[in-house]
């Protein structure tokens, strides 16, 4: 048995991470169309395999849900939402709020929920009724929803980091097809 020269095993290791980076780049990229074009049927906010997401806008839940965290909240039924549970809700059309459940308030019309940001010294003045709770927050990563906010139309940040990345792969992998061609021609 020879043994093989190193720049060859060098040369066929690199091959192999750059096949995995290349299949796990097109996997996130897959996961990222789909997260889009999900954003655009849920009037702007994203939304796989059930669970929603959501960047927090201001510091009314620090320290627990930091200003630019990413929040994944999923649907919830009335039953399953219990003081100590952080929802998101609407009140009005034009924003979400997330905030701590500090008391639910049942009554035979309707259940409604008291909440509070973690960093408020006092209850929000309008009780939340349930119709208007999104959903409530399954966990959060903390920064990442400024990624969310920059890859949002009308930026460029979805073309930064899905198009150009996307080109350069097709480029370098026509790039290959063509070194392919040339060394297999017989001559």
């Amino acid at each position: 048995m020879t043994e093989q020269p190193k720049p060859f095993l060098i040369r066929r290791a690199l091959s192999l991470v750059g096949r995995i980076l290349f299949y796990v780049s097109i996997s996130i990229l897959v996961i990222l169309v789909i997260v889009m074009i999900s954003s655009r049927l849920n009037n702007g906010t994203p939304s796989l395999f059930g669970v929603s997401l959501v960047t927090v806008e201001t510091g009314s839940m620090h320290p627990s849900i930091p200003q630019g965290s990413l929040i994944v909240y999923r649907e919830t039924p009335m039953e399953g939402i219990l003081a100590g549970d952080v929802i998101t809700f609407s009140l009005t059309w034009e924003s979400t709020t997330t905030h701590r459940v500090v008391k639910v308030m049942k009554s035979e019309e309707e259940t409604s929920f008291v909440t509070r940001g973690d960093a408020n010294d006092t209850d929000d003045p309008e009780e939340v009724p349930y119709g208007s709770v999104i959903g409530v927050v399954v966990f959060s990563l903390p920064l990442l929803g400024y990624l969310l906010q920059f890859l949002r139309p009308p930026g460029y940040g979805l073309l930064i980091v899905i198009i150009i990345p996307a080109v350069i792969v097709i480029a370098l992998e026509v790039k290959k097809l063509i070194v392919l061609a040339k060394t297999s021609t017989p001559k």
